[in-house]
C-alpha cells in the first residue's frame, strides 16, 4: 500500500446534485429481480450468506433476511475495483427497513467494542479481491484484509422499534484466529452513537477509501463515541485495547463491496439494501476534499424504478 502524509477526506456538497462522480464501477438498484444481473452499471451480486440467510432481490430492493440461530444474509459484488490513488473511491450503500424479533439481554463483547446487546446489525464492507465471493464468505473470521462499517440495532418494545449505533473495523492479512474479537485481529477503530435513527427510514453510509486512508459517513446524525470516522492505513490502531491490523498490500489485486444482515442469536431479522454506488473520485472533487470527522452526507437521491 502506498503512504503519504495526507489523510483521506471526504467532499461535503450543500445537494446530491452538486456532487460530482467520476468514472462508475458499480449503480445497482436491484430492480431487475436477479441479484446476480444488473441493468445498469456493474454485473450485480453474488450470494455470500451464512447460517441459512436469505437474500430476495424484489421490489426495487435487495432484503437480507432469515430466521435461525445467528443467521446472516449477505451479498458480495462481482466487480471489483482499484483505489489506490490520490483521488480514491466512494462507495455508497442505501438502506431501510430494519426489523428483529430478537430481544438480547445479555451483552456479546467480542463482536462490539462496547457493552452492546445489540439485535440485530448490518455490515457494509470494502473488501480485498484476494478474499473469494464463495458462500460463507462474509464475515471477517479469517480474511485477507477489509474495512467494516457495523451499524447496530437494539430493539425495544416492538421489531421496529429500534436504537441504532455502530463501530468501523479493520481486519489484514495477518489475521490467523477464527473470531471476531480483537485479540482475533479484527481491530476497531471507532464507535458511534446515531441521535435518532431507527432503521425504517432511507439512510446513505458513505465510504471513501484511497491510496492513504479511508473515511466514513452518514445521512443521519451520529456522535462519535470512541476514535473517529476517519483514518489512514499505516496507524491501524485499536481504539479499545493494544491491537493493530496496519494495512501494507492487502488491496494491490483491487477491492469489491459487501453487504451483511445478522440477528445476533436465534431469532430473526432483516434490512432492505435499496442500492449501491462506487464511483472513483474525480479530480476536481478531490481538490476539494476536506475532513469529514462525523459531518454527515448528502444523501444520493435514488432513481425510479
Amino acid at each position: 500500500m502506498r503512504k503519504s502524509n495526507t489523510l483521506i477526506a471526504m467532499v461535503v456538497a450543500a445537494s446530491a446534485s452538486s456532487m460530482a462522480w467520476g468514472a462508475v464501477h458499480i449503480d445497482d438498484t436491484f430492480g431487475d429481480g436477479v441479484l446476480g444481473t444488473n441493468p445498469d452499471v456493474g454485473t450485480g451480486f453474488v450470494d455470500g450468506s451464512e447460517n441459512g440467510g436469505v437474500v430476495t432481490e424484489t421490489g426495487g430492493a435487495a432484503v437480507l433476511s432469515g430466521s435461525g440461530n445467528w443467521v446472516a444474509p449477505g451479498i458480495n459484488s462481482n466487480d471489483n475495483f482499484d483505489f489506490l490513488n490520490a483521488n480514491g473511491v466512494k462507495v455508497v450503500y442505501t438502506t431501510d427497513g430494519v426489523s428483529t424479533a430478537h430481544d438480547r439481554n445479555t451483552a456479546v463483547g467480542w463482536i462490539y467494542a462496547g457493552d452492546s446487546r445489540g439485535d440485530y446489525f448490518q455490515s457494509f464492507a470494502v473488501v480485498s479481491a484476494d478474499r473469494p465471493k464463495t458462500t460463507n464468505s462474509i464475515f471477517p473470521t479469517v480474511d485477507t484484509g477489509a474495512l467494516y462499517v457495523q451499524v447496530f440495532y437494539e430493539r425495544g418494545t416492538s421489531n421496529t422499534d429500534l436504537t441504532a449505533y455502530g463501530q468501523i473495523r479493520v481486519v489484514n492479512k495477518n489475521k490467523t484466529a477464527v473470531g471476531n474479537g480483537e485479540a482475533d485481529g479484527l481491530v476497531t477503530l471507532g464507535t458511534f452513537t446515531f441521535d435518532s435513527y431507527d432503521g425504517q427510514s432511507e439512510m446513505d453510509t458513505t465510504i471513501i477509501v484511497n491510496q492513504d486512508g479511508w473515511s466514513v459517513g452518514f445521512s443521519e446524525d451520529v456522535t462519535v463515541a470512541l476514535g473517529s470516522l476517519t483514518g489512514s492505513w499505516d496507524s491501524v490502531d485499536s481504539v479499545v485495547g493494544a491491537f493493530s491490523a496496519d494495512i501494507t498490500d492487502e488491496f494491490d489485486n483491487g477491492a469489491y463491496v459487501t453487504a451483511t444482515g445478522q440477528v445476533t442469536g436465534n431469532s430473526s431479522g432483516q434490512v432492505s439494501v435499496l442500492s449501491i454506488h462506487a464511483s472513483d473520485i474525480p479530480e476536481p472533487a478531490s481538490m476539494a476534499l476536506m475532513g469529514l470527522g462525523g459531518l454527515c452526507m448528502v444523501r444520493r437521491t435514488r432513481r425510479a424504478a
